[in-house]
């Protein structure tokens, strides 16, 4: 299903993954992808080590020349808007094309696309979901402050925190969708 969501990864006090996804972007979809990930997949030194050795494209025409230098590929996961979550695991076993991964973190304030973003906060060891189509003004602590400035007309703003739960105390499957039970959209304005 086309639920947009965003996949980011902090470490050293700055996005390292921002990846789009345009499918399943809800709790059983990526949600799910990215705890499996952490709970079943993630070694976490390695998979630091990893980031650490990723560059970020930022612009159009960085991405575009990269595509035109490896335009035999015929996918290119780390640009690709269906890898979604599985962009954790390509990470840290090496296995992206490029080396670089687009930096997308400002969908986190599409006011109009972005339902969910997935955070693992490698600096805080958190896993936390944030809510798009916010409608509650957000303060200096809330994580997508930064992107404050990106209000439309409708009066939504960035994505706003909903959970978080700590790497040494992942919830499991059913704890986690039991999480989403309320209509999601009640449930971020409480």
């Amino acid at each position: 299903m086309g639920t947009r969501s965003l996949i980011a990864v902090q470490l050293d006090g700055e996005y390292k993954i921002a990846q789009y996804s345009q499918w399943d972007g809800y709790p059983d979809g990526q949600g799910m992808t990215c705890l499996n990930f952490l709970r079943e997949e993630m070694v976490e030194q390695k998979f630091r080590d990893q980031l650490r050795k990723l560059r970020m494209v930022h612009t159009e025409e960085e991405l575009n020349a990269l595509q035109s230098i490896y335009s035999d590929v015929k996918v290119i996961p780390e640009f690709d808007r269906d890898t979604g979550a599985d962009i954790l695991k390509i990470v840290q076993d090496g296995k992206t094309v490029t080396g670089c991964v687009v930096n997308n973190i400002g969908f986190a304030a599409d006011t109009v696309g972005c339902e969910y973003v997935w955070v693992i906060d490698l600096d805080q060891r958190m896993f936390e979901v944030d809510f798009g189509f916010n409608r509650i003004p957000l303060n200096g602590g809330d994580r997508f402050y930064f992107l404050r400035d990106k209000v439309d007309r409708e009066g939504y703003f960035p994505a706003r925190i909903f959970a978080a739960w700590s790497l040494n105390d992942l919830p499991t499957k059913e704890e986690f969708l039991k999480t989403f039970r309320e209509d999601d959209n009640d449930a971020a304005e409480k």
